[in-house]
Parts: structure tokens; C-alpha cells; sequence
């Protein structure tokens, strides 16, 4: 019986796991009744025995085959899977012979997932579900192959079972039922612990702590791939603006020696620039400067004056200090966009400011 880590590994198809085929990457998972390195036989639960080979298109396993076939063929392909546009969007599940505890017969059957991609439910060609799952917020996952005494899906009767004919369900990752674990891109996720069971692909570059995500805050930092330092990171995060992650990885990693002097000198330049460029930004807002179209008296237009001066140096210094470029607001629009449209401000205020003038020697 190998070590947990190292049998997960051996169905995580990363490239140091598995083998690539020409078409893409190549995972073997053996789950048989022999003992053997990759024998599950301690796992508690009814599985199937046999061995599945996954073929995958980057990311995405595209089909499973049993390689000792059946009716005296090898390599059998006994499942395929059809994605949509997004890398985890499972749309529909090709079942090439019977598959599940259910005993599920062969055809398209399509999957039902919500905002965040978590399946909620499999269906037939005809529309009527064939297969639910519940998972809550960190995964840990249940699988219902039928509808229980009243006939109803999605009651408390539902028959339950360890395995199903489909395997993609938390988050579109895909679900080892022996394990009760998931694959997700470069590493294993374990949802009853609440954490990674494999350490991360990129080692101590990401900090000292090798089972982290995005330095234990994801409500701010993304890693898609679970494969990028911190340094691109903080450079991704300076460039998008995102001071939030900036601070995250500072504050995480700035002081292990992770980071070159370089990256944490410019991350401290940008959140100082971002400050400075907030304060300008609110206080030439605060002004809220207006014409002398309807001044009466040369005090009037005085103020008006003052304030229209005091904003066009806010404004201007906005500019000159390329703000656009580094508020995440500015960046989201474009900031080359938003910078014209800044200067074509100035130009305005200023020709207000001049007519101002005009209109205070006017009321002198």
C-alpha cells in the first residue's frame, strides 16, 4: 500500500505524475483487488475494481479507457466528456458502455452546474435527472444515484452511494471517490481537511509553507494554475492595481527572502503611488468646483476662481503623476482611455477658469 500522497499522484496527471500521450496528457489510476503498489483495498466503501486510463486536453480529461478492454479488445473507451467555453464548464457526459452503481446505459447525458460551476445534478437526453450531488462550501461531497421510495429528487429519501457514473462535480474538478478527494490543475485537494494533500508544484519559491493557496487568502489572490511565484504574482497584482493582493504577498512573503529587493522596492513605490494618487483624486472630487455663469457679485466669482485653480492643479497633478496607470479603476476601463479623458478635464476647467476671470473683472 503506497503512501495517500503517492497514490493521489499517480492520478493527478501533471507531467512529473503520469506519462504524456500524443494527444495529450496521460493519467493510469488502478483500483483492482490484487495487491499491488496502487491497491485502495483499505479504503472503506463499495468501488468497482479495475483500472481507468484518462487522456486530457490540457486540463480537461477528455476521455477514459479501460486499457485491458473488453469482449477481448484493449483500450476501450468507455467514457467521454465535452466542455464548453470555460476550462471547468462540463457540459455533457458520453457514456460508451453502462457505467455507475445505477448501472446508467449508454448515451449523452448532460450536466447541470450552477455560478460556480458546482454540478448539481445529471441528466438524461429526455431532460429527467439521473444522478444529484450535494457538496457544501469546501467540497465535501455526496452522490445520489436515485430518487428514493417517493420519486422525488431532492429529498431527504434519495438514495445515496460512494461512487457515480460521472466524476465532475465540486467546482467542475474531478472527484476520486476512493479518496474522496479532488484534482484540481497541479494539485490535490482534500475537502474533509480543508486543505492541499499534495505540496505545491513550485515548492518553497511560493514561502515556507507548501501546502498554502494564494497565501491563506483566496478572497483576494487567485492561482489558477497552483503553479506562480510570488513574484509574478506581485508583479500581475502591481499591474492590475490590486493593493489588496500587493499587501497579501508583502506582508506573506516580503520578509523570507522569497522576494528580491527589486520586487518588494517597487511594490512599496506602488502602494506609496496609489495612496498619493487616492488623496489627489479625493480632494480635487471634494472641490466640486462650478462655472460663473450664474455669479452676481465679483466674490462669487472669486471663489469660484480659487476653487477652479485648486482643481486644476489637483487634476493636473494627477495626471503628471500617471495615475490612471495605477488605480485598479482607471485600469479596468483603460487607463490610456481614462488618462484623455482626465487632460480633456483640464482643458475645461481651464477654459472655465478663464471665463471667471473674465466675468470677475466684469462685476469688479
Amino acid at each position: 500500500m503506497v503512501a495517500l500522497s503517492e497514490k493521489l499522484c499517480r492520478n493527478d496527471t501533471r507531467p512529473q505524475c503520469g506519462r504524456r500521450s500524443r494527444k495529450g496528457r496521460f493519467g493510469r489510476y488502478s483500483n483492482s483487488s490484487a495487491a499491488s503498489e496502487s491497491s485502495v483495498n483499505a479504503v472503506a466503501g463499495n468501488y468497482p475494481n479495475g483500472t481507468t486510463d484518462s487522456l486530457w486536453q490540457g486540463w480537461q480529461t477528455m476521455e477514459e479507457r479501460n486499457p485491458f478492454g473488453g469482449s477481448g479488445s484493449t483500450d476501450t473507451p468507455i467514457k467521454q466528456f465535452i466542455w464548453g467555453t470555460y476550462i471547468d464548464e462540463c457540459i455533457q457526459l458520453n457514456l460508451l458502455v453502462a457505467a455507475g452503481p445505477q448501472g446508467l446505459p449508454a448515451g449523452a447525458y448532460y450536466l447541470l452546474q450552477d455560478l460556480l460551476y458546482r454540478a448539481a445534478a445529471l441528466t438524461n437526453s429526455s431532460g429527467s435527472i439521473v444522478e444529484a450531488y450535494d457538496t457544501d462550501a469546501y467540497g465535501n461531497t455526496l452522490i445520489f444515484t436515485a430518487p428514493g421510495a417517493d420519486g422525488v429528487w431532492f429529498t431527504d429519501d434519495d438514495v445515496q452511494s460512494n461512487y457515480g457514473a460521472n466524476s465532475i462535480i465540486y467546482c467542475g474538478y474531478r472527484y476520486d471517490p476512493e479518496t474522496e478527494n479532488y484534482y484540481v490543475r497541479n494539485r490535490c485537494y482534500s475537502p474533509v481537511l480543508g486543505r492541499w494533500v499534495t505540496r505545491d508544484p513550485i515548492g518553497y519559491a511560493g514561502g515556507i509553507n507548501v501546502y498554502e493557496y494564494t497565501y491563506d487568502n483566496p478572497a483576494v489572490g487567485t492561482d489558477p494554475s497552483g503553479r506562480q511565484s510570488p513574484g509574478i504574482a506581485l508583479e500581475e497584482a502591481i499591474a492590475a492595481g490590486n493593493v489588496q493582493e500587493v499587501e497579501t504577498i508583502l506582508d506573506a512573503v516580503g520578509d523570507v527572502g522569497v522576494l528580491s529587493d527589486e520586487q518588494i522596492a517597487a511594490a512599496r513605490a506602488f502602494l506609496a503611488k496609489d495612496a498619493k494618487c487616492l488623496a489627489i483624486y479625493a480632494a480635487y472630487k471634494a472641490l466640486d468646483c462650478r462655472g460663473c455663469r450664474k455669479c452676481t457679485t465679483e466674490k462669487e466669482a472669486l471663489a469660484n476662481i480659487a476653487c477652479l485653480t485648486a482643481e486644476i492643479a489637483g487634476r493636473t497633478a494627477y495626471v503628471k503623476l500617471e495615475c490612471d496607470y495605477v488605480l485598479a479603476g482607471s485600469i479596468i476601463f483603460g487607463s490610456a482611455k481614462k488618462e484623455t479623458g482626465h487632460k480633456k478635464e483640464i482643458v475645461e476647467k481651464t477654459v472655465a477658469l478663464a471665463k471667471c476671470v473674465a466675468k470677475a473683472a466684469i462685476l469688479k
